[in-house]
This record gives structure tokens, sequence and C-alpha cells, in this order.
């Protein structure tokens, strides 16, 4: 939950233009968008990212957040497998 958290609230900072210049595309939902972007690094499997979002609009982030969205990607893969592993665990058949 705070690896989605801290991803949303970077993508909606950047997305809403509060802090920092917004991108040149007209977003008319930052919030739905960040919170979409984020979920779509935390479960790369899906393919939601090449669906919603196309490879201009990522190659369009700054380096801070292109490297925020590999960094949800690869702490995402061990965190589902463990909460595989967990609902394996929990309803096992004896």
């Amino acid at each position: 939950m705070g690896v989605w958290a801290f991803g949303f609230a970077a993508f909606w900072g950047y997305l809403s233009g509060c802090c920092v210049p917004a991108p040149d595309g007209v977003i008319e939902r930052p919030m739905g968008a960040a919170m979409g972007l984020s979920v779509s690094n935390l479960f790369p499997l899906f393919g939601f990212g090449r669906l919603y979002f196309g490879a201009e609009f990522m190659q369009s982030l700054p380096a801070v957040l292109k490297a925020l969205s590999g960094l949800q990607t690869v702490v995402s893969l061990p965190l589902l497998f463990f909460l595989g592993l967990g609902l394996r665990q929990r309803f096992r058949l004896r």
C-alpha cells in the first residue's frame, strides 16, 4: 500500500502541476490518471501501462518519475510473489 501511495502522490503532484510545471498534454483528471499510473506500475504483468498510457506519455515523464516507475515495478514483483505464498498458505486444504 505504501509503494502505491508514494507513487500516487508523486504522479499526482506532477500531473496536477501544483509543484512543478504541468505536462504539455491536457489531463482532465490528474488524480485518476495518477492512481492508474501507479497501479499499472505495480501490476506490470497485466499490461495496463501500454494500454492506457502510451509510450510517448511515459517518455515525456521527468527522469525522477521514470526512475520511480521502474522502482515500483521492481519492488512489486517480490511483493506479488509473497502475496501468492500467503494466499496459498491461508487457503491450503488439509
